[in-house]
């Protein structure tokens, strides 16, 4: 789990920021050109910003939450294609107007090619703009290669499991539509075996 906080110092500098610009754009948009109305708004501004500089209250830090204990609860490990297939099946049940899971097909020894759909959708459960982008992401064309294969399922995991709370998250899915599809190659993923560290 990783928080992310604003402080009430930091809040107060964005504010302090955001009114300077503000403040000298004025100006210009409404063109004062009065040496005797510039000096007043000038002395004005000025206590503006003496005032926004001044702390009120000491407000509560804007937090975040992301929700990462997939990444440690089960302990991890290189998921099999049965363990896949379960895993896109329980975000579906968990997640039904943001995750669905299909199949792209079999492999030439049978096993299936799981893949993970992954957009906010209407009530109805249809899709909320017929014409979103789409962003394919796919792992595991080499059968040994898998920690890309782990990683498109940790993201599987965190978009759904955040979406609720994270603003970034919501905007991706509610905006985009994106397809996951960890193992390009499961038959390669079944027939690889461990390898040693030592190189030996």
């Amino acid at each position: 789990m990783r928080v992310i906080s604003l402080t009430p110092a930091q809040a107060t500098c964005a504010s302090f920021i955001s009114f300077i610009v503000i403040m000298t754009s004025i100006p210009r948009v409404i063109g004062v050109n009065a040496n005797s109305t510039a000096a007043a708004n000038n002395d004005a501004a000025v206590a503006d910003v003496a005032a926004a500089a001044t702390p009120k209250s000491a407000a509560p830090p804007v937090t975040i939450v992301e929700d990462e204990s997939f990444i440690t609860h089960p302990p991890p490990h290189y998921l099999d294609n049965g363990e896949i297939s379960a895993l896109f099946g329980k975000l579906q049940d968990l997640f039904p107007h943001l995750a669905t899971k299909y199949s792209i097909g079999k492999t030439v020894k049978g096993r299936q090619m799981h893949a993970l759909a992954l957009t906010a959708r209407s009530e109805n459960g249809k899709k909320v703009e017929l014409l979103r982008p789409l962003i394919k992401v796919t792992a595991n064309l080499h059968g040994d290669e898998t920690l890309g294969r782990q990683m498109v399922l940790f993201l599987a995991q965190y978009l759904t499991l955040n979406y609720a709370n994270v603003p970034e998250v919501q905007q991706l899915l509610n905006t985009t539509e994106i397809h996951l599809l960890p193992s390009c190659n499961p038959d390669g993923f079944a027939a690889a075996k461990e390898g040693n560290c030592e190189s030996l």
